[in-house]
């Protein structure tokens, strides 16, 4: 059996109407000697429960107890016992539960009542399905005696769906306030972790369904710096968010470096370059070249393309200085 300590809380007093005989002023009457035994009988009149903020659960219990057999009795504890199915799980004791009445249940009385409060911190915790309550008690001769009842834990409340609501913005560069457009806005914290729009032509983005609660907004796009901002959301919502450029310039896009690679002819021509998925180009400028076939492996050399000295016009060029004499030509007849 798997016990957790359960913190406990004695919680209001349902008080019971009590049944008396003589007496004055206040004070209770004498119990007469007698020779019966007490006759207990507990009935828990009410049982719920509910989650807690931070994890667990909350019961309250409300015993009452009589006694019916003619001797007057003391309450001298109460166990509360916790079972999920068919197994215990958790238990709770309450010493002298009955304080506000002396702990005294009167002969033949129409009964007492206690409420008694547990909680459950232990998240790891089932919520309980039954409950037991075990009464232990004396009677006028020092006769020890318990009863014990049970009763079944009603379902949890449902829990409300969450209120959401719509966060709305810009995104802008600055200086200028110029819009950015399709800019990545993602939350990257909280219940709404995930979530993520881009910004439109004008720069604008719209969630329309996040939870209220605290989060982290992050914004980026290529050639800007990455700007986050702290969002708490209680209502629908509108902000701006700014952005910069990067001071740092971005890269340039890798470019194939020329290869070694053996001539050859193709249907186009003679071979200029050969692409990554092995069809040849006969492409007469590197822009562009196997743009539609997953990019260049390499440029064939020698050829227009290679970085070798291939053709005529690759040569470097250098006037003469010899000075330009006229030449008269005559005419064919």
């Amino acid at each position: 059996m798997r016990r957790t300590a359960i913190r406990t809380v004695l919680a209001g007093l349902l008080a019971g109407t009590l049944s008396s005989c003589g007496g004055g002023g206040g004070s209770p009457a004498p119990t007469s000697p007698t020779s019966q035994n007490a006759v207990v009988t507990a009935t828990a009149t009410r049982i719920s429960g509910n989650r807690q903020a931070g994890g667990g659960f909350i019961y309250e219990v409300v015993i009452q107890v009589r006694e019916t057999g003619g001797a007057a009795v003391t309450i001298n504890s109460i166990d509360l016992t916790f079972v999920d199915g068919a197994t215990p799980f958790g238990s709770t004791h309450f010493d002298s539960p009955m304080s506000g009445d002396n702990n005294q249940v009167p002969a033949n009385g129409s009964g007492t009542s206690k409420t008694l409060t547990s909680t459950d911190d232990n998240a790891s915790d089932p919520y309980a399905s039954k409950v037991l309550a075990t009464v232990r008690y004396t009677d006028a001769k020092s006769t020890a005696g318990s009863t014990t009842v049970s009763g079944d834990v009603p379902a949890l409340p449902a829990v409300p769906a969450p209120q959401l609501f719509s966060l709305s913005g810009s995104v802008l560069e600055v200086p200028g306030n110029f819009p950015v457009r399709s800019a990545l806005v993602e939350v990257k914290t909280g219940s709404n972790a995930g979530a993520a729009v881009v910004t439109d032509a004008s720069g604008k983005f719209t969630f329309s369904s996040l939870a209220s609660g605290t989060f982290t907004l992050s914004i980026s796009k290529s050639e800007y710096d990455t700007a986050q901002q702290t969002v708490t959301l209680a209502n629908n919502a509108t902000l701006t968010v700014n952005v910069r450029k990067s001071a740092t310039p971005q890269p340039p896009a890798p470019q194939p470096q020329p290869s070694l690679c053996a001539p050859a002819s193709a249907a186009c021509g003679t071979a200029t370059a050969r692409c990554n998925d092995g069809t040849l180009s006969c492409s007469q400028n590197r822009s562009g070249t196997c743009s539609s076939h997953s990019g260049v492996q390499c440029f064939i050399c020698p050829g227009l393309l290679c970085n070798g000295v291939s053709t005529f016009q690759d040569l470097p060029f250098t006037p003469a200085s010899t000075p330009y004499t006229p030449v008269h030509r005559i005419r064919q007849q």
